[in-house]
């Protein structure tokens, strides 16, 4: 970033590390709004996995571990965000349809935990015994990690989630107070 002879003319920097841009000392929701927009959009499109763990060697043998996001939650996160900035702004049309959605998601969770707990009472005693024994036991309201129930829900939640994304999109597109031109760098 290179700053332009006289381009701030009413500020001297004195202290580099907490110096502000004298334009950005206010508030101003549009930006937050269109940021956690363009968060949405930028997680969006990115490959939708589970996380995980990498494990590598480093040069001394020491087990080096990092976690690698789980692409769908930051996604989920991203829109929940921009709920929160745009929420106040909310008409009844899109308040009654995120609603809804969000109905929709709890009703996918309880089908999914029903499903992993019909799947797990078909069993026989002895295959129980030894899926648990692997950590594949089932509890009844908690989804099993090592099963594939959570992912089937979070697929299908990530569905919902990018429909409640449209519909705060649809809603900045008509609402009137996100009418103002703002200048955004991107």
């Amino acid at each position: 970033m290179s700053f332009e002879k006289n381009q701030y003319p009413d500020s001297e920097v004195i202290d580099i590390e907490n110096w502000r841009n004298p334009n950005e000392s206010s508030f101003n929701p549009l930006v937050h709004v269109m940021n956690a927009m363009r968060k949405c959009v930028d997680l969006g499109c990115r490959e939708m996995r589970e996380g995980w763990w990498d494990e590598k060697l480093d040069k001394y043998g020491n087990i080096a571990k990092k976690y690698n996001e789980d692409t769908r939650k930051c996604f989920i996160e991203a829109v929940e965000t921009l709920m929160m900035f745009t929420e106040c702004n909310f008409d009844d049309e899109v308040k009654q349809k995120i609603t809804s959605l969000k109905k929709m998601i709890q009703t996918r969770r309880k089908f999914w935990l029903e499903e992993q707990s019909r799947w797990w009472d078909e069993m026989g005693v002895q295959q129980r015994q030894q899926l648990t024994a692997q950590g594949r036991g089932v509890v009844e309201g908690l989804f099993n990690a090592k099963l594939d129930f959570d992912n089937y829900f979070q697929q299908d939640e990530l569905k919902l989630y990018r429909r409640i994304c449209t519909e705060i999109i649809n809603l900045i597109n008509r609402a009137e107070v996100y009418q103002t031109n703002v200048e955004y760098e991107v």
